[in-house]
């Protein structure tokens, strides 16, 4: 599903790139959610970035976290905080959660991907779910 979604997005936005919107719901489409924040134009590296990062945390949440329970939804926002933009996944619903011993292989993918973007993640354990904080340089998503 994964390979095939980006690469409609795009495929189909050849010319103009594609929102930060169109890429989160193709990702997230299997997966209970809700979306809030301005539509960001992405170029295609940005596409591609976007799609791994977010594909790698829903494929996490359905293994391990909120989308693994019957009721558990994630909840995704965005703004544009003056040249980064700011991303929120906040899971609600799910299990009991806790910080695991050492980075895993989707955490060090995400990571990566972020700083090649200029930014930074967190990720934060709570009792009632995983918040993920991701911001990274508006100017490096229109590439």
């Amino acid at each position: 599903m994964f390979p095939r979604a980006v690469s409609d997005i795009i495929i189909t936005g050849r010319a103009a790139g594609a929102t930060r919107r169109q890429v989160l719901t193709t990702v997230l489409r299997p997966y209970e959610s809700g979306m809030r924040g301005p539509d960001v134009h992405l170029g295609d590296h940005a596409i591609s970035s976007m799609a791994l990062i977010f594909h790698e945390l829903a494929t996490n949440a359905s293994k391990y976290g909120a989308l693994s329970a019957e009721s558990g939804r994630v909840e995704l926002s965005w703004s544009l905080d003056g040249e980064d933009l700011s991303i929120t996944w906040n899971e609600i619903g799910g299990p009991a959660v806790s910080e695991p011993a050492s980075e895993g292989f989707g955490s060090s993918l995400v990571r990566s991907t972020v700083s090649r973007h200029n930014g930074h993640v967190t990720w934060r354990w709570l009792p009632d779910g995983m918040i993920v904080s991701i911001a990274v340089a508006a100017a490096t998503l229109l590439q």
